[in-house]
């Protein structure tokens, strides 16, 4: 391997290594200064991570290209999964380009920064990734997210003892709302709950690869991690994040029991673990709904915010969604969306047919652009 070639790999690493610290990139002065301030920057929260992880990414796929065309090994293997998020890509690009308004669906806004660019930045990051980067190299990839999932909660410690601002104004408390370095609770509470499962394998690896009696300092790292990265959850009282949390504790528990391997050490002990944490989530539940009405209830917000979750709430907040997937499945783009449910609220629809959503993905690319302008100015 030529000198070329090696700095091109490095960079590709280092440049994948680099993108867990956008995290860091937030409009706020204190304790936990970021790495960089995007208090200048619009939406600022949004933009400068945005910026910075497409940059990177343009970067590290310019080196890999490089690196592909001279050496075989660096190039894509074949993958279902790989293909299939090529298709979708392709058809997302599609259904913008025949939407009402292709530039917004193209670039989004500076508010959200998602679009057409942002998939097809993730898309060549999965390139990347898959190509280049080893099982070693994963799995230092994931102790750096846990580590850097312990420095952003103890930021949102900070926050919740008051300590440091919390990013959409307000005090902290029992009855705040985290946001750390994102500006938003619900995405916190997203990144906090892919970090939980992350910190649950890389113990539960440990665990099975380090003998009776080195178990326990490895424990006490993990274990604290994870128990800070749950509390941080809970905290951003995210309703949708801490019931999939929930449910993807309890699932992950009896895969655990019934279909994983029993030729290791200590088999057994986490198995009864995974029961004990079952039983202790159903406990727990059944105890706060229960005292739903008590005061200690309410003086904490993210458990009245579980605890006021009601049907009614459910169907309302569901009409946007059932907008969403049919705007989608009818061969509307991504900017159609905000219309589209607009248009919901207006009527007041609060079912749409399931026949729509089957039948609309193969039909859009026939629809004529011009008549689903029409469409979309008689609605509006």
């Amino acid at each position: 391997m030529t000198v070329l070639e090696k700095t091109l790999r490095w960079i590709v690493i280092a440049g994948f290594f680099a993108l867990p610290f956008i995290v860091f990139i937030a409009p706020f002065p204190g304790p936990l200064k970021p790495l960089f301030d995007s208090q200048d920057y619009f939406f600022p929260y949004i933009t400068g991570k945005n910026f910075a992880f497409r940059i990177i990414v343009e970067i590290i796929t310019g080196a890999w290209l490089g690196l592909a065309f001279v050496r075989p090994e660096y190039r894509p293997r074949k993958s279902w999964i790989l293909g299939a998020f090529a298709i979708f890509v392709a058809i997302i690009g599609l259904a913008d380009a025949l939407g009402v308004y292709p530039f917004k669906s193209f670039w989004s806004n500076f508010e959200r920064m998602d679009g057409w660019i942002t998939l097809v930045h993730l898309f060549a990051l999965v390139l990347v990734a898959s190509s280049m980067i080893t099982q070693k190299l994963w799995r230092w990839y994931w102790r750096l997210i846990a580590g850097i999932s312990v420095v952003v909660g103890l930021h949102a410690l900070l926050q919740l003892f008051g300590k440091a601002a919390l990013g959409q104004g307000g005090a902290g408390g029992l009855g705040a709302r985290l946001d750390a370095t994102f500006g938003n609770p619900i995405y916190l509470a997203v990144f906090m709950l892919f970090s939980v499962f992350i910190v649950a394998l890389l113990w539960l690896e440990d665990w099975q690869t380090r003998p009776a009696g080195r178990r326990l300092p490895i424990s006490i790292l993990w274990g604290s991690a994870l128990a800070l990265d749950i509390a941080i959850l809970f905290f951003t009282g995210t309703r949708g994040a801490t019931l999939g949390f929930i449910a993807g504790a309890i699932l992950a528990s009896l895969l655990f029991i019934f279909f994983s391997r029993s030729d290791f050490e200590g088999a057994a002990t986490l198995r009864k673990i995974a029961i004990g944490i079952i039983a202790t989530i159903l406990i727990l539940a059944a105890g706060v709904w229960l005292s739903r009405d008590a005061q200690w209830v309410r003086s904490v917000g993210f458990l009245e915010r579980l605890t006021s979750i009601s049907l009614s709430e459910c169907m309302h907040r569901n009409s946007g969604s059932i907008a969403c997937t049919t705007s989608c499945s009818t061969g509307s783009s991504l900017a159609d969306f905000w219309d589209f449910s607009r248009i919901c609220q207006y009527l007041h629809l609060r079912s749409l047919p399931c026949g729509v959503i089957r039948i609309g993905l193969p039909c859009f690319p026939a629809r004529p652009v011009k008549g689903r302008r029409e469409t979309w100015e008689r609605f509006l």
